[in-house]
């Protein structure tokens, strides 16, 4: 049967090569570290839940694998959120990112139940993880450069040459935020068809660099509605930014702001 079984796959790739080259590097982009280690923090429940040797040092109230009412509650909801979800998927990044984040606090919210030690390990787990490893690029072709808060001066510092005025787009964003990675795919297409001499992309991850976000007044808080934040500098003044924050401290809804610019 493996042997059949592999002269089939064999057939298959000398048939539809291009096919399949595209299946392999589909799979080899969402297999990156930062995917793999979210997956292993999520099955971290099922491993210590289902594995017979495990589940007693975990949930030593639980004798079988029947799941309990709370949990069956809980995986539901959970179900639910990912399966509507994929209807409304807007990229695969996007999507990747909102499963991981739902499914942490889901597991949170089982492992306090059972046990608030318990609880508290998995989510200081599961904030170490978020904090620690940032998404991929989404396109490592793309021109869009990360810096820091001295490199962003010394780019912003270098004016423009033959009395053309240059220009820096730069976004804010933390790694945790949905609206950031819904985001990163257009902000790469543009970085790609758009960057020249007289137009850089920049990217600074403000969750990471405080100093930056204090200086240009970016709310970094997990309520916070300027992530991401994107500003337009002109030899290094800024000209633009959006969202735009009012001056009795609201700021412009975000969907509107992506449909406006974006579509």
């Amino acid at each position: 049967f493996l042997v059949s079984l592999f002269h089939l796959f064999v057939f298959f790739l000398s048939a539809h090569g291009d096919i399949a080259m595209s299946v392999i590097e589909n799979v080899r982009k969402y297999m990156q570290l930062y995917h793999i280690v979210h997956w292993v923090v999520i099955l971290f429940y099922p491993a210590v839940r289902f594995i017979p040797q495990l589940r007693p040092h975990f949930f030593p109230s639980i004798t079988d694998n029947s799941l309990t009412s709370r949990e069956s509650h809980v995986l539901t909801l959970l179900g639910a959120y990912i399966a509507i979800k994929g209807r409304r998927i807007e990229s695969m990044d996007a999507y990747f990112a909102h499963i991981f984040f739902v499914a942490k606090a889901a597991l949170c919210v089982i492992f306090f139940r059972e046990d608030i030690v318990l609880g508290l390990f998995y989510l200081v787990v599961s904030l170490i993880v978020t904090l620690t490893f940032d998404a991929p690029d989404i396109d490592k072709k793309n021109n869009i450069v990360a810096v820091n808060l001295p490199r962003m001066k010394n780019i912003l510092g270098d004016k423009g040459k033959e009395g053309k005025t240059k220009y820096v787009l730069v976004e804010m964003y933390t790694v945790w935020s949905q609206p950031c990675n819904l985001i990163g795919r257009a902000y790469a297409n543009l970085s790609k068809k758009y960057s020249s001499d007289f137009l850089k992309f920049l990217k600074v991850n403000v969750s990471k660099n405080e100093d930056v976000a204090s200086k240009y007044n970016i709310d970094t808080g997990i309520r916070s509605k300027q992530l991401p934040t994107f500003i337009l500098f002109a030899d290094g003044e800024e000209i633009m930014r959006a969202p735009h924050v009012f001056s009795n401290g609201s700021v412009e809804n975000f969907r509107k702001l992506l449909r406006r610019s974006f579509n």
